[in-house]
């Protein structure tokens, strides 16, 4: 692979996001949702270039985690346009979404944009399973905390000067706008529960693959124990009222 494919490929993701969020504000919908589309296709680029020529998932490592994690989340994105039930919002959902793709990806312009190099373990499915499971479900908490924060900031809407004043029509326009909030935060929870489902998955490949090496599920390193409770503390959320 060509030493500058990456790095390439990072600013043409970062350029992408960074103009659908400037065209959503300028209200161009279209134009903004086929560059998230073309942004969401070069992060998939990196993504495919990292299997044929690594010949495994995405694991470790800033750069390809980081990637991949964003190209989750812009798929996520993708699909929350469809529903019905986020049809009032989108514009909101792709922006919060742009704004985050394009913090992380400044949080990397610093490091080495390249694949992590391989470790002996990575031929084993437990492995490829406990690592790239726990970058899906953060890639889903974060759509998650998207959906959450589109729903917390929506305002009532404005009452047209055409339409009565009287209290029973703000109460019916209050109740609505209500119900649409909570069709999204009924979403942002179903995604939550969907990422929590994932990581209990990737942490029981992960009990498998210490069994296989260690003799016993329990021998995890410093890291993956905080890890474990940031993910932890993500969880106790859905124990919490919409």
């Amino acid at each position: 692979m060509p030493p500058a494919t990456l790095p390439s490929l990072y600013y043409t993701v970062f350029a992408l996001f960074f103009s659908a969020s400037v065209l959503i504000l300028l209200k161009k919908r279209f134009i903004a949702r086929i560059a998230m589309s073309a942004g969401t296709l070069a992060a998939g680029i990196v993504v495919m270039l990292l299997v044929i020529t690594e010949h495994r998932l995405p694991l470790y490592g800033a750069f390809e985690s980081a990637v991949y994690i964003l190209f989750v989340v812009s798929m996520l994105d993708i699909l929350s346009a469809r529903s019905s039930d986020t049809a009032h919002c989108r514009d909101r959902i792709s922006l919060f979404t742009c704004i985050i793709i394009l913090i992380v990806l400044i949080m990397e312009i610093n490091k080495p944009r390249q694949f992590n190099q391989d470790f002996f373990m990575y031929g084993n499915v437990w492995v490829n399973c406990f690592f790239n499971l726990r970058l899906t479900a953060a890639a889903f908490f974060i759509h998650a905390s998207v959906l959450l924060n589109t729903a917390a900031w929506e305002r009532p809407d404005k009452i047209s000067k055409n339409r009565s004043t009287a209290c029973d029509s703000i109460t019916a326009d209050e109740k609505y706008r209500r119900y649409r909030q909570k069709k999204v935060l009924y979403r942002a929870r179903s995604f939550l529960l969907t990422g929590i489902v994932i990581y209990l998955a990737s942490e029981w490949s992960g009990s498998i693959w210490c069994l296989n090496w260690l003799g016993d599920s329990w021998r995890w390193s410093k890291g993956f124990f905080k890890a474990a409770v940031i993910f932890l503390l993500v969880m106790t959320s859905v124990h919490l009222p919409p």
